[in-house]
């Protein structure tokens, strides 16, 4: 099994993940706490997406490590959320576990992008982000 990934399909799939919660919120009844919760999982989902893509065009190794960082960050608070989602019940467990794990398998790859790439790197070697 191939478990390379170009940064374009990286950044598709943080996105993707994003359009993902959103959809699934969308679809269900809100209480206060979900839409509180919901908000809180729009805004660190999104913000991942948001980081990435800053750090594609990053220009300085620290600038590019910075935006990682952020991406980890955010990925993580994603993670956080979609947990409490899924062990309060508010929404199915067969709705939000996907999800989860989707998040966490773009954590893994932040993490591994994080300490690996370069900024240069990132952007002018399409398979540098292995997740092995």
């Amino acid at each position: 099994m191939n478990t390379e990934i170009t940064y374009i399909q990286f950044k598709k799939k943080v996105k993707t993940l994003s359009v993902r919660i959103i959809k699934m919120l969308e679809q269900i009844d809100k209480n206060d706490t979900l839409a509180i919760i919901g908000s809180e999982i729009i805004k660190s989902a999104t913000l991942a997406g948001v980081h990435y893509s800053a750090a594609c065009i990053a220009t300085t190794k620290k600038e590019f490590q910075t935006k990682m960082q952020e991406t980890v960050s955010q990925t993580d608070a994603t993670i956080f959320w979609l947990s409490i989602l899924n062990e309060s019940g508010l929404i199915a467990q067969d709705i939000v576990e996907p999800l989860l794990f989707e998040a966490e398998e773009i954590l893994e790859v932040s993490n591994n992008i994080e300490k690996k790439a370069s900024p240069m790197l990132a952007l002018l070697h399409t398979n540098i982000f292995s997740k092995n």
